[in-house]
């Protein structure tokens, strides 16, 4: 299954021509990573498999697999916010962030997140591991983690704990 372009809409056909899925679509996003396809229907994304089938609904603002789910969790963007759903629609992470990051070369295997103008590391199945409570985070290796707060810079460890003060400039 593939998509085409008709009158200025997508829609979804199987290689022999057949119609799987009305044009009725803005847009279609597609790549060899997903069996799905992600779409654009009336100015909200969705998605549907290749039958046409939806299986998102086509209520979300942006839709982009995670990088380590491919199939199975989407970072989502409703109402100005984002999380993390699976491909059953449910949230993994509550849809209540500024920014959360999908994938960092050599970072953590948890996601950035911003709340509230505040960052924090949450892990790949919800759990908060660093409260959004810093102005920024930085993680450039496995012990520490280097915070600031207020223009002032410290470390805490992956527990949350304060191992050097966050006094310096």
């Amino acid at each position: 299954v593939t998509y085409a372009k008709k009158d200025g809409k997508f829609g979804l056909i199987d290689y022999s021509g057949n119609l799987k899925y009305p044009f009725e679509f803005n847009e279609v996003i597609s790549g060899s990573y997903s069996d799905y396809f992600i779409a654009n229907k009336s100015g909200k994304y969705g998605m549907t498999d290749k039958n046409g089938k939806h299986i998102i609904s086509f209520s979300y603002e942006f839709i982009t697999p995670t990088f380590y789910g491919k199939n199975e969790s989407f970072i989502v963007k409703q109402n100005g916010l984002f999380g993390i759903i699976d491909n059953k629609e449910n949230i993994i992470i509550a849809i209540e962030y500024q920014e959360i990051s999908n994938w960092v070369e050599y970072g953590p295997k948890e996601h950035f997140v911003t709340k509230k103008g505040k960052k924090g590391l949450i892990s790949r199945n919800g759990e908060i591991v660093i409260p959004p409570v810093y102005d920024e985070i930085l993680v450039d290796n496995s012990k520490l983690i280097k915070v600031s707060k207020d223009g002032l810079f410290g470390t805490i460890n992956w527990k949350n704990e304060l191992i050097h003060k966050i006094e310096f400039e």
